[in-house]
């Protein structure tokens, strides 16, 4: 039986995290106040009543995150069929290398969500969501030695943040 451990983990890690709230520490806030890890519903309207009045600094961010979006649409995934990254005290080239592909694949996801819930343009959530099946499909087997583990759980998250922001009510439709 072949094990589909990015898969695997995709589904884990949504189902655990889309619900999951942290606490602030009480020397900061109210202990009884959750946060929320994944933006909320009312910040993502806030951010899309701002970028609708021009509010400044936030348009001029939406209008280089729009632009970067664009780019995106015809990106393809750069997932390998196994995960290996070296260390980086041992191979710096190699372990930059290794982790590129997820890194600017998981970032592209997150562009392009946030994008997606701003516009309601279906393009970026397909998109989205193609890169994430990439990862999915194309994963066949993950290392646990040298910084295999700390590059994929420091850099993965952001697709994951990208997968919650996709899965909104739409990407059943897309």
């Amino acid at each position: 039986m072949q094990r589909y451990d990015v898969a695997t983990a995709v589904v884990l890690v949504i189902i655990g995290l889309v619900t999951a709230e942290v606490s602030l520490s009480p020397a900061l806030a109210d202990e009884s106040a959750p946060r929320e890890v994944f933006l909320s519903e009312t910040r993502l309207d806030t951010l899309k009543q701002r970028i609708e009045q021009r509010t400044e600094p936030i348009y001029s961010a939406w209008l280089d995150l729009k632009s970067r979006a664009e780019t995106l649409l015809d990106r393809q995934p750069h997932a390998p069929e196994h995960w290996y990254v070296p260390g980086f005290y041992r191979d710096a080239a190699g372990h930059s290398r290794a982790k590129q592909g997820l890194q600017d694949d998981a970032n592209a996801v997150y562009e392009l969500a946030l994008c997606w819930r701003m516009t309601g343009d279906d393009r970026y959530a397909r998109t989205a969501v193609r890169l994430i099946d990439g990862w999915v499909n194309t994963v066949k087997s993950t290392s646990q030695k040298d910084d295999s583990a700390l590059s994929f759980s420091y850099h993965f998250p952001a697709m994951i943040f990208g997968a919650d922001h996709s899965a909104q009510d739409s990407v059943t439709r897309v």
